[in-house]
């Protein structure tokens, strides 16, 4: 925390002195009495430690997925095509992901996809939806089901599967959508310059015939400029279009019972 700034400023831990904390397995700003600071899935002590192990798991030492364990009372649940989806399950299993994308411009994304414990998947939205009601729901699991390791590593890797494709189609969609509105903002500098150069050279031709060529040869000198200026700045939307930077991320991975 000490060596990252982004880090450091969302923590009191580096104060140096005596804190009181609390673990936590569920996510949400709740702190209990008395506690200065609560430790979460998401607090910059854990972000750090998850890049370390995340490192240590590309280089093939161990897998790693960071597990919640919440639930939701499914009466709560007014969305009747989530409730028809979950009718029968005992639990929810969720995978989440950050997208990260940089061209003509920033854009940041998580990615919601989960599946039931009969292996029915539901979509972004849905699982958006009900992860999000489990994190504000105050309830606390008093068990942890028992459920076979294989089956939660099989519905991962089939949710970082639908993830993945996910991504890609978005990561297409994106790159069309910058250069739609690259294109309407080249044609827009296009026409506004047209319209300036097109007065310019009225101008220009009007102080010729009126024999005043020093005048006329300035104006035309402006012209240029101004064509030169617009050429840079296609140039330079042009270069910023050239690449789609993205990548992605595990944020996290849970089980939500449904009571």
């Amino acid at each position: 925390l000490e060596l990252n700034p982004s880090l450091k400023d969302n923590s009191i831990l580096t104060d140096q002195k005596f804190i009181r904390i609390r673990f936590s397995d569920r996510s949400g700003p709740s702190r209990g009495k008395g506690y200065r600071e609560v430790i979460d899935q998401f607090h910059p002590l854990v972000r750090f430690a998850t890049n370390e192990m995340q490192d240590d798991m590309e280089s093939g030492n161990f897998s790693y997925h960071p597990l919640i364990k919440c639930s939701v009372d499914r009466k709560l649940i007014q969305d009747n095509k989530i409730k028809e989806q979950i009718k029968d399950a005992d639990w929810l299993f969720f995978y989440i992901e950050r997208w990260s994308f940089s061209s003509s411009q920033k854009v940041k994304k998580l990615f919601y996809i989960s599946a039931n414990s009969d292996g029915i998947v539901l979509d972004d939205i849905d699982s958006e939806n009900i992860i999000n009601q489990a994190c504000v729901e105050d309830s606390r699991m008093t068990s942890i089901p028992d459920i076979d390791n294989a089956i939660l590593f099989s519905l991962l890797n089939n949710l970082k599967d639908i993830s993945h494709e996910s991504f890609s189609k978005y990561k297409e969609n994106l790159a069309e959508e910058f250069q739609n509105k690259a294109e309407i903002q080249k044609s827009g500098l296009r026409r506004s310059a047209s319209n300036r150069i097109e007065n310019a050279e009225e101008k220009a031709h009007e102080k010729r015939l009126s024999n005043d060529e020093r005048t006329a040869l300035s104006i035309e000198g402006k012209i240029k400029k101004m064509r030169e200026r617009l050429a840079e700045r296609i140039d330079d939307i042009n270069g910023r279009l050239q690449d789609l930077d993205s990548e992605f991320e595990d944020i996290c991975a849970g089980i939500i019972i449904l009571n």
